[in-house]
């Protein structure tokens, strides 16, 4: 079955999460995907974080070793293989991947649902917004031979409130509050 997505036919897909984190904070991309009973015998999860102009800071994947790529699920149930490849591979901080290969010849397969996690810290000084891509310098992610709509994610870097402001705004609230009745 061929999954329609705008009029367009496609026979799967990978999407990553978007993310809102605090800085000095390490948090997860999560990528997900979809197949509907197409032939394919892996799947590959390449991402790249590319910052926005006017960021502030750093948004990296966290360091490897340890390796802390994860397979959250698995489209061929425990045969094959999972393999992670962190920044100590890839050679860049804002490259991770993995591949997950049934170890079988291709058949059909269905699934939908989470595949990686990718863990990724920000710098004290972070702001901003990045693009996370499943189309990298390395290459693309991919359902093996099969066209694959790719969805990017983003990670938005906001600062945390300080108390004494939220505070003022409880204030705020209430005086309103009370003003109306």
């Amino acid at each position: 079955m061929i999954l329609a997505v705008g009029g367009i036919a496609q026979a799967a897909e990978l999407s990553i999460g978007s993310v809102i984190m605090a800085p000095d904070a390490v948090d997860m991309l999560i990528v997900s995907g979809h197949i509907d009973g197409e032939s394919a015998p892996s799947v590959t999860c390449l991402l790249e974080i590319i910052p926005r102009e006017g960021n502030i800071g750093i948004l990296e994947f966290t360091a490897a070793p340890p390796g802390d790529v994860a397979q959250l699920g698995d489209p061929w149930l425990g045969s094959g293989a999972f393999v992670a490849w962190d920044t100590d591979e890839s050679g860049s901080w804002a490259i991770n991947g993995s591949l997950c290969d049934s170890g079988l010849p291709p058949d059909s397969v269905v699934y939908s649902g989470e595949l990686s996690s990718f863990p990724i810290v920000a710098s004290a000084d972070a702001e901003g917004i990045w693009d996370v891509t499943l189309s990298t310098s390395l290459g693309d992610s991919s359902w093996e031979g099969l066209t694959t709509t790719l969805v990017a994610g983003t990670v938005r870097v906001v600062p945390e409130p300080s108390t004494l402001t939220l505070l003022a705004m409880g204030g705020l609230v209430a005086l309103g509050w009370w003003r109306r009745r």
